[in-house]
């Protein structure tokens, strides 16, 4: 990967700057699922500018901002921070799925092959 200085933001005053690979990705270690949802995040994003994208994600009173408030900047945000009062996990149902998950990441690592893209 390398980047290039494109062209200088005039709304925000900063130069913009482009990542170029130097080759192509292999994209065999991806499921298909994992693919689809590549694929989703690219057409949901590919208009979006990097300042527009730190702006939706720093909106106040969400979790970036929640989490800087009350532990600082570069900490880990609780992915409960993102749950409301309507949807329909609650709270502890979530961090009870977290925990599962993280103990059977633990008690089962695993590595990708190139099988994977079968899962």
């Amino acid at each position: 990967m390398k980047l290039i200085q494109s062209t200088l933001d005039e709304d925000t005053e900063s130069i913009k700057v482009k990542f170029v690979t130097c080759q192509k990705p292999d994209m065999s270690v991806f499921t298909p699922r994992q693919l689809k949802i590549i694929d989703e995040i690219l057409f949901t994003y590919k208009e979006v500018t990097p300042s527009l994208m730190s702006s939706i994600s720093h909106v106040i009173d969400e979790p970036w901002d929640m989490t800087v408030r009350k532990k600082g900047l570069k900490q880990q945000i609780d992915f409960n921070l993102a749950l409301k009062p309507t949807d329909p996990v609650t709270p502890k149902e979530a961090e009870l799925k977290m925990r599962e998950r993280r103990e059977m990441i633990h008690n089962f690592p695993f590595e990708l092959s190139s099988n994977a893209q079968q899962g």
